[in-house]
């Protein structure tokens, strides 16, 4: 599963506020604080592996996948201003946050294996159309200045829709159900989840609902299409999940997910 393999390499790494209001009325305000804290994977079996959630109110400290691996998010005067991803507490990957003066995320760097000297940097432009241009640069760790690509993503409320690159190239289209989002209430889960569109890892849970399909596609061919089957609990999270891919080189193994809430 990609997300597995995202968090053994580098966890979780849109750009609105958290969400606060009820799925059935838009309006309706709530003092809903439940939060997610681990979800087991393919339980039962001898897959079978634990990721944990751990707190600071709402705040998301750390996310522990297990055998050392363990992403951390670091803070500054309420602000998300860095995530480090840990292999036994040795620092793998990290990435630094920089926001606009209006408090939306302005870009932010991701330095990848520090014995590599590699970086790349993703740029931020808000569109009068409720869409973000993002323009990526690539260097080393002390300068970002040859450019990669820029892509458009569309949003529908706060969850995103669809990231496109501006050569066609590469395009990722998003569904959602109509439920309550396992991560909604954490803060700056829009934050992180727009970070993860790059890399994998939490935004394929989404935010304000969850993700039932996503589809790859590349130069008009589909790599991958990933669907995620849920039960919800009486609050309607979800409780169960099944995770199914399809791709390019053929069907991969389903993944079950079971969601733990406090």
């Amino acid at each position: 599963m990609k997300l597995k393999q995202f968090l053994l390499i580098a966890l979780s790494i849109t750009f609105f506020t958290c969400n606060t209001e009820s799925v059935d009325n838009p309006d309706e305000e709530t003092t809903d604080s439940t939060l997610i804290k681990k979800i087991v994977y393919d339980k039962g079996t001898a897959d079978e592996y634990t990721v944990t959630f751990n707190y600071d109110g709402n705040k998301l400290i750390s996310v522990d996948a297990g055998d050392g691996y363990i992403t951390k998010y670091i803070y500054e005067n309420d602000k998300l201003i860095r995530i480090d991803d840990l292999d036994s507490n040795d620092l793998q990957t990290y990435v630094t946050i920089q926001y606009n003066l209006d408090e939306t995320l302005g870009s932010y760097i991701i330095f990848f294996e520090k014995d590599n000297d590699h970086a790349e940097k993703h740029i931020f432009t808000y569109n009068s159309d409720n869409t973000m241009t993002e323009s990526v640069y690539y260097g080393t760790y002390a300068v970002q200045e040859t450019f990669s690509y820029s892509s458009i993503n569309t949003f529908e409320g706060k969850n995103i829709m669809n990231e496109k690159w501006d050569d066609d190239s590469i395009e990722y289209i998003y569904t959602y159900d109509d439920k309550k989002g396992a991560l909604r209430n954490i803060q700056h889960i829009d934050i992180i989840n727009l970070i993860s569109v790059d890399f994998g890892g939490l935004a394929e849970y989404g935010s304000v609902n969850n993700v039932t399909s996503l589809k790859e596609i590349q130069d008009g061919t589909v790599n991958y299409f990933d669907e995620y089957e849920y039960t919800y609990d009486n609050n309607e999270y979800p409780k169960t999940s099944i995770y199914k891919t399809e791709s390019r080189w053929g069907p991969e193994e389903d993944t079950t997910m079971a969601f733990f809430y406090e």
